[in-house]
């Protein structure tokens, strides 16, 4: 058998307070999801941030022409450099309607990437360990991309070496909280 997250969350503590999103719940989910991305597309065009759909969001939209049926997130890249210019377009046009949370930036956040919070909703999951439930809206994952080469070779490299760590900050991040 190989290393597998899916069996390995099948397994954690504390399961009995687990709810599976299925059928109209992840419906109406999936409504507000569609609804942050087209927040998050005008917060980035005002403050001409680069970013692209990205994971199973945008195999769903090529596969599925919306959502992968089961997804229940949405996932982006956005250049590193325009962070910055897409928080402040994101809080002038919409005060008060989301929070960004940023690793390293905010307090009790330990992910390796941002999420864009939809403020006064509670979506929590396996990511959402010791956060109070005013931390754990629907949510946005954006995954920030600096400092990849032109080279293709080395662009590879470079993705293995961010892959590799990213699966040992994983594994630590799982026993820190498991």
């Amino acid at each position: 058998m190989g290393l597998s997250t899916f069996e390995l969350f099948k397994h954690i503590k504390n399961t009995s307070s687990t709810i599976e999103l299925t059928g109209d719940a992840l419906c109406s989910l999936q409504y507000v999801l569609k609804m942050m991305l087209r927040d998050f597309q005008v917060a980035a065009n005002k403050a001409e941030a680069r970013w692209t759909l990205s994971g199973g969001t945008c195999l769903g939209s090529l596969r599925h022409h919306g959502f992968i049926p089961w997804d229940d997130d949405i996932d982006i890249n956005l250049i590193h450099d325009d962070l910055t210019k897409f928080v402040d377009a994101i809080n002038s046009l919409f005060p008060g309607k989301y929070t960004i949370q940023i690793p390293g930036l905010t307090d009790g956040y330990d992910l390796g990437f941002a999420r864009m919070r939809l403020n006064g909703t509670v979506v929590r999951n396996r990511d959402d360990i010791g956060l109070p439930s005013s931390s754990c809206g629907a949510y946005i994952d954006i995954f920030l991309l600096e400092s990849v080469p032109d080279n293709c070779i080395c662009r590879g490299i470079h993705g293995f070496i961010s892959m590799a760590l990213g699966f040992c900050y994983s594994c630590c991040r799982f026993e820190a909280h498991a």
